[in-house]
């Protein structure tokens, strides 16, 4: 008796169900985690810049490219701890120290010895290169820089809570008209959840009406039509938050579509480094979401959109709010 064999449809839907399953699982695990906030974010995140760069090596390796590894987990940890600690002024020097460090390890490493036939002499050549430098900068602020901005996004305005109004205000339904949520946990939440959005509309109005490829010698599969679906899903959550008073249409919509194009250019981003390394996923470590670079790939750039964003323009901190009071800017930003 013959066993049955899988059609392609059969594990197109197997392979769809393990997506939902892990992606919902996922969802779950970082709303109870954005709902915790205090160490239990910080030290969720600095988890993803180990699990991170160890994607990164691997990648790496395929080119030959071997970073000053230690010096770039070391100084990325130090960076989120001092974030958590609300040192956001001391980052950008602790990631020059990174650098500098990381170059002077580079500097130092043994040199390789090489004979380039059996009748020359034995010579020596550097144990580093331009390229391990790079990667070590790439490292740096890629797995290290960037994501910290969501420990910083978290903590934005501590001891606070943004008032969200709910939609029975508009609908009755019994529930309470007005519900609290941290202010940092509500920035967190927007960011995640309009680029989750742009993703998934990316995805599934790109495999229904995709015809016009994005970028195919990055990502084939991706196409102008998915990336437009993406933006509109994405400006659709977006207005979810307009039912709190912090957010207003004239300075939501510009960050949500920010959030949508720096997502998706993020997303070809990852595929450059993987396209270059020859490889299809960073690794296999979510099954068949790849790995952690490739489930957060249009995540990593977010988080520094939206922190800036809502410092400069929103809460009107930082160097941005000069430029704010010029007219056409305050017009638009401030409403008046």
């Amino acid at each position: 008796m013959t066993q049955p064999t899988a059609t392609p449809a059969t594990n197109a839907s197997k392979r769809m169900g393990q997506r939902v399953w892990m992606g919902l699982m996922l969802v779950s695990i970082a709303s109870l985690l954005i709902w915790l906030g205090g160490w239990w974010w910080t030290m969720a995140t600095m988890i993803i810049m180990v699990v991170g760069f160890r994607e990164l090596a691997e990648l790496f390796k395929a080119k030959a490219i071997q970073p000053s590894g230690g010096m770039v987990l070391a100084v990325s940890l130090v960076m989120a701890v001092v974030a958590h600690l609300n040192g956001a002024d001391y980052l950008l020097p602790l990631l020059t120290f990174g650098f500098v460090a990381g170059v002077l390890r580079l500097l130092f490493r043994p040199p390789i010895h090489s004979q380039i036939t059996p009748l020359d002499p034995t010579t020596d050549r550097p144990g580093a290169g331009i390229y391990d430098v790079a990667g070590t900068l790439l490292a740096l602020i890629y797995v290290g820089f960037l994501p910290l901005h969501y420990i910083l996004l978290r903590h934005l305005l501590p001891n606070t809570v943004v008032k969200v109004a709910s939609w029975a205000d508009i609908v009755p339904t019994g529930w309470p008209h007005v519900f609290q949520v941290e202010s940092g946990a509500f920035f967190v939440w927007m960011t995640v959840a309009v680029i989750a959005a742009s993703d998934v509309g990316a995805y599934f109005v790109g495999k229904a009406f995709g015809r016009h490829p994005l970028y195919p010698a990055l990502s084939p599969r991706k196409t102008l039509e998915g990336a437009i679906g993406g933006g509109l899903f994405g400006l659709l959550v977006a207005s979810g938050f307009l039912l709190s008073p912090i957010f207003d249409w004239q300075r939501t919509v510009p960050l949500a579509l920010l959030l949508v194009v720096v997502a998706q250019l993020g997303d070809l981003f990852e595929s450059l480094i993987k396209r270059d390394a020859g490889v299809k996923n960073s690794s296999e470590l979510l099954a068949s979401h790849g790995g952690l670079l490739d489930r957060l790939d249009s995540y990593m750039f977010c988080g520094v959109v939206s922190y800036y964003y809502i410092r400069w323009v929103i809460l009107q901190e930082g160097l941005a709010q000069e430029i704010l009071q010029w007219p056409v800017f305050h017009q638009w930003f401030m409403g008046s």
